[in-house]
């Protein structure tokens, strides 16, 4: 009898992969939670997640702190993957129970299987061609005779990473030992774990088709392939989204993701009242946690939806102490009331972080919703003292920070070239060895990206 416990492994990583614990994640768990209330739910890692979607689950879980293994069989295990490959046959051997990768979403109870010694499914990827038997889902009871022979498979454990071999042990080698012992396992098809598929038709039936899948007990949502649009969905946009993922969070989790929504915004709303605001202005995809998150567009990752080109953003003034404007600014199409608006909510010493792309770089041109250049003698227009020298001298640049009462110093200024590439070309091209420095100046494509820091500036007495 498989044990009522469910096992996942996340955290192996200090960086988490690049993929830190998020909406998907808490989801993952949630759902195992709500489909299976009278389970234990096991959580193994080495660094602790540390954040609020995390934080909101810690009573419903056992914590399990870990050093993952480094070798199997004296074999070094090169790849975080695969660490975790071992692991979870181990940890399944020990304990029993279920283990189920942290990008799976539960859709069903798992109290029919619970009678079998040892479960996994078919992954197929493309129709009716077998790769092998998927280890992101898998049933055991204690010390399951297939795991054991199973874990001493590893003995030629032979991949280096993402290579060849990269499935040899999480897939293949499950596949040939169900083969040859079909009475220690029980082989469900791929529409009980592994449906939709890795295929690109199989990522939009999830995520971009709105579907049903009647035979599911719990869907694998391949991070890997479906991060781009699986990182954007969270507890703010999922009504606007319509896709078959977001249709199973409605289902299962709605009233779950409103508590979690309540949680956030009760947070930002005390990060405002303090006047300590971070604010991640036209996040678009790219959503930052630690900060609170605004768009125009209601299906973005943003916690605020307002115009940024309109007056009278919904945040008190002098209550933000930073801003990142990342691939902004050269969407903003009326700058005075953008800048007059962002001056107004900041307190005096915040900190903007700008990034933009090169004007001689066609990154920019080829972006029709660009709608304005930034060069690096653009943002002294924003400065107060400068205009003010440009004014008394009677200097023809025009003096936005006077006009518009404003004032952003500017802290200080990166270029970045298209490197190696670019030297390479721009050497060619003149035949000789080239400061890049210069060359951007000077020619296109070779500057890519302009980062610029902001000082705000309130002043008592300097006014105009």
């Amino acid at each position: 009898m498989i044990p009522k416990k469910i096992h996942f492994i996340y955290g192996l990583e200090e960086n988490f992969g690049g993929k830190k614990f998020c909406f998907s994640h808490w989801a993952a768990i949630k759902s195992a939670i709500k489909m299976n209330p009278d389970f234990e739910i096991h959580f193994w890692y080495k660094y602790n997640p540390n954040n609020y979607y995390f934080d909101s689950l810690l009573n419903q879980i056992i914590l399990h702190k870990i050093e993952p293994p480094e070798e199997i069989f004296n074999n070094k295990l090169f790849h975080v993957a695969h660490k975790t490959d071992v692991l979870r046959i181990q940890i399944l051997t020990e304990l029993g129970g279920i283990y189920l990768d942290i990008d799976t979403v539960c859709v069903k109870s798992f109290d029919p299987l619970l009678s079998n010694n040892f479960v996994m499914g078919y992954e197929e990827p493309i129709p009716n061609h077998i790769v092998g038997l998927c280890n992101a889902v898998m049933l055991a009871e204690e010390g399951a005779e297939f795991l054991k022979i199973w874990i001493d498979k590893f003995r030629t454990f032979r991949s280096k990473g993402r290579d060849e071999f990269w499935n040899e042990h999480a897939v293949k080698i499950p596949y040939q030992l169900a083969l040859q012992r079909p009475d220690l396992i029980t082989i469900l098809p791929s529409e009980a774990f592994f449906y939709p598929s890795t295929s690109d038709q199989g990522i939009a039936q999830m995520f971009y088709l709105e579907q049903d899948f009647p035979n599911a007990y719990v869907h694998h949502l391949w991070e890997s392939l479906s991060w781009g649009a699986l990182s954007l969905i969270n507890e703010y946009n999922f009504l606007h989204i319509r896709n078959s993922y977001t249709k199973i969070i409605k289902k299962i989790l709605h009233n779950e993701v409103e508590e979690l929504k309540t949680t956030r915004d009760n947070w930002i709303a005390n990060e405002i009242d303090c006047k300590r605001a971070k604010l991640n202005l036209g996040c678009g995809t790219k959503r930052n946690i630690s900060m609170i998150n605004c768009d125009i567009y209601q299906n973005s990752a943003a916690e605020l939806i307002f115009n940024l080109d309109e007056n009278n953003w919904p945040i008190p003034s002098s209550s933000v102490e930073e801003v990142t404007l990342f691939s902004i600014l050269e969407h903003i199409k009326n700058t005075e009331t953008f800048f007059k608006e962002l001056y107004r909510v900041c307190k005096n010493g915040a900190k903007i972080s700008v990034l933009v792309p090169y004007p001689r770089h066609d990154w920019f041109l080829t972006d029709p919703t660009h709608v304005r250049s930034w060069h690096p003698e653009s943002f002294s227009h924003l400065d107060k003292v400068k205009c003010l020298k440009w004014y008394f001298s009677g200097d023809a640049k025009t003096p936005l920070a006077l006009y518009w009462n404003i004032d952003f110093r500017i802290e200080e200024f990166k270029i970045f070239s298209a490197g190696e590439t670019a030297q390479i070309e721009v050497n060619t091209l003149f035949g000789k060895e080239v400061d890049l420095n210069l060359a951007n100046k000077y020619l296109n494509n070779v500057a890519t990206d302009l980062n610029v820091t902001l000082i705000v500036f309130k002043h008592e007495n300097l006014t105009v």
